[in-house]
């Protein structure tokens, strides 16, 4: 690792220690959306095992922007239920709540489904 993505990760760190403020070692939805907006916006896809909590381990997935989109993609393939490559709303609140509560935000163009393109948008540059 170099020396610049040392010094990220560590400011990362130290956003991600603000933000526990019960000091427990993770992060809840509820301290993501008071002090980590991105978090918060990812919450979904960064709590791998559903258990309401973001760990030190979740976050250091992060560190593999590969794997996190591969798994990312398989996922969202997992929540397309009726197979169409576009997710409704009703797929999306029960595959991905955080993002539900955004899902008219994110259908940029209205259609009332969320595309790959949409979603890869969300996911930021490759």
């Amino acid at each position: 690792m170099t020396a610049r993505q040392q010094e990220v990760q560590q400011r990362i760190a130290e956003h991600v220690k603000a933000a526990d403020t019960n000091k427990d070692g993770q992060i809840s939805l509820d301290e993501a959306k008071a002090g980590l907006p991105m978090v918060y916006d990812h919450f979904d896809f960064l709590d791998a095992n559903h258990d309401g909590q973001i760990t030190q381990a979740e976050f250091e997935r992060l560190r593999d922007p590969a794997a996190m989109r591969t798994e990312v993609l398989t996922r969202l393939k997992a929540a397309d239920k009726d197979g169409d490559a576009k997710l409704n709303l009703a797929e999306v609140q029960v595959a991905f709540p955080a993002i539900a509560a955004r899902f008219s935000q994110l259908d940029k163009n209205n259609d009332g489904f969320i595309t790959l393109p949409e979603l890869v948008a969300l996911m930021g540059p490759h």
